[in-house]
């Protein structure tokens, strides 16, 4: 379940010493990310620089352990306009939503949150909807086009 999690150091290493990733921004665990098992935490995240022939580029590394993987799935196939709205409807529900997790939160006034409590399990996408209370939408539905 966290194999994608316990290699990732490795893998930024060997990038690294390839000279690939040429400039880093932030390394894994120097972010606030959780450090547990359950969906809402353990995610590792890299931001960095990266060369591609003769240009460099921006580069965000990611690895989830595997009961994350319905919420990153969700959260990469969603384009902006409806990662923004999900997140906006389940904090109007009382919830939070990211690529890690989907829990009650409890916000003050100003909607900041205060406390976030734990993950529900979910093992896909249709699982993550329904404990939301919405209709699936698959991926390629998900993109707002006029």
């Amino acid at each position: 379940d966290n194999v994608a999690v316990e290699y990732f150091p490795v893998v930024l290493a060997k990038l690294i010493q390839m000279k690939f990733l040429t400039d880093n921004l932030t390394m894994p665990n120097s972010v606030g990310e959780n450090d547990g098992a359950e969906p809402g935490s353990r995610a590792c995240s890299y931001m960095g620089v990266c060369k591609v022939r003769t240009l460099h580029r921006r580069i965000d590394l990611k690895a989830y352990p595997g009961c994350q993987e319905a919420f990153a799935t969700m959260y990469f196939t969603g384009g902006a306009h409806f990662n923004r709205s999900m997140r906006s409807f389940c904090k109007r529900a009382g919830l939070t939503l990211s690529d890690a997790g989907l829990a009650l939160a409890t916000r003050g006034q100003e909607g900041k949150k205060l406390s976030v409590g734990k993950s529900v399990r979910c093992e896909t996408e249709e699982e993550i909807m329904e404990a939301i209370g919405l209709k699936y939408v698959r991926p390629e539905f998900r993109e707002m086009r006029g």
